[in-house]
């Protein structure tokens, strides 16, 4: 079975950046990609293919439902955060979908028993005027779609679930055992630790890598053996710990096997106080202005950048770029020169 995890929001029709709705100084699209990242990750444990779309808040609605259509998912979901002060979880479904109707359900439930939040159920939203689905990648996904409101961002009460790493990955899990359960699809044996063959991913000389290297993918498969997507391959990784001849990179949370990648930054070259640094492609502004969680453009990041400072804003290292008189997080930057 091959599924399509999409990340509501991120990229405006005018292509901009769009948070989606906003809560307690948090921000729709930024908790949804955490989630939306989390559920493709716990798909790589089952017997299907998961892929996870802008992320990186590259693709617009029109986009998001053309790649879908593009690619021939077997089911394709969007999630979202609910907004306008409710309480509980609610999936829409095509409204002539049978099968969309109980497994909408099937996941509001799960997210709802998962965090003791009300049950608000499957869901379907008509256009008045000509009786079709209202949400646009309900209505023009020709596979089974979804929309997911997992929450309330605005409600603190539901918005406590996910906003943190583990929260979010609660929510994750809810979703995709519902999905799980519906479909049938079977968890994968477990992965042997041996030392893979050529055949398999790593089949190299492993790579000398250590936590806080930055590196690109070379490969074509994770150490779980499931395929890597071109989109994450063209992005650089931050390795954030070792173990034997397998890394874990931050920003997917996956393993790779270390002569699956090359290092393009080692981590002793550190960002300091007036360093020359580049902005990696999806950091986010800090700081604790109300910019703070919005993507860098693209603008900023070919250009080459000057630290003046370096402290912790809300629990996270950042560097201020004098250029720009912004705040970054430190490890998104790259030392250049």
């Amino acid at each position: 079975m091959n599924i399509c995890i999409s990340i509501g929001h991120g990229k405006s029709a005018k292509g901009g950046y769009d948070s989606g709705a906003l809560g307690g100084n948090y921000q729709e699209f930024k908790i949804a990609r955490e989630i939306g990242k989390y559920i493709g990750e716990a798909f790589k444990g089952y017997a299907c293919t998961a892929d996870v779309i802008n992320y990186d808040a590259t693709l617009y609605l029109t986009d998001r439902i053309a790649h879908v259509n593009k690619h021939g998912y077997d089911l394709a979901m969007e999630i979202h955060i609910n907004a306008s002060g409710g309480t509980g979880s609610e999936v829409y479904y095509k409204h002539k979908s049978a099968t969309g109707k109980k497994l909408a359900g099937a996941i509001s439930k799960s997210i709802a028993n998962t965090f003791g939040i009300r049950d608000r159920g499957a869901k379907v939203k008509i256009n008045p005027a000509n009786g079709t689905d209202y949400f646009g990648f309900v209505r023009s996904c020709k596979c089974e779609s979804l929309l997911i409101e997992t929450v309330f961002i605005d409600t603190a009460s539901d918005r406590k679930h996910v906003e943190t790493a583990a929260g979010q990955k609660q929510c994750a899990e809810a979703i995709v055992k519902a999905i799980a359960d519906f479909y049938g699809i079977k968890k994968k044996a477990s992965i042997s630790t041996n030392k893979p063959t050529t055949d398999k991913p790593g089949g190299g000389k492993p790579t000398t890598v250590k936590a806080g290297d930055t590196v690109k993918i070379t490969g074509s498969k994770y150490a779980t053996g499931q395929k890597i997507q071109m989109w994450v391959k063209l992005k650089k990784h931050t390795v954030k710990s070792v173990n034997g001849e397998k890394a874990l990179l931050k920003e997917i949370t996956s393993w790779v096997y270390t002569a699956d990648l090359a290092v393009l930054q080692s981590s002793a070259k550190t960002v300091a106080v007036g360093s020359k640094v580049k902005i990696m492609p999806g950091a986010t502004y800090g700081g604790l202005a109300a910019a703070r969680g919005s993507i860098v453009p693209n603008t900023q990041l070919t250009r080459t950048h000057t630290v003046g400072k370096i402290k912790v804003n809300g629990g996270v290292q950042e560097a201020l770029l004098t250029d720009i008189a912004s705040w970054v997080a430190v490890e998104y930057l790259e030392v250049v020169g």
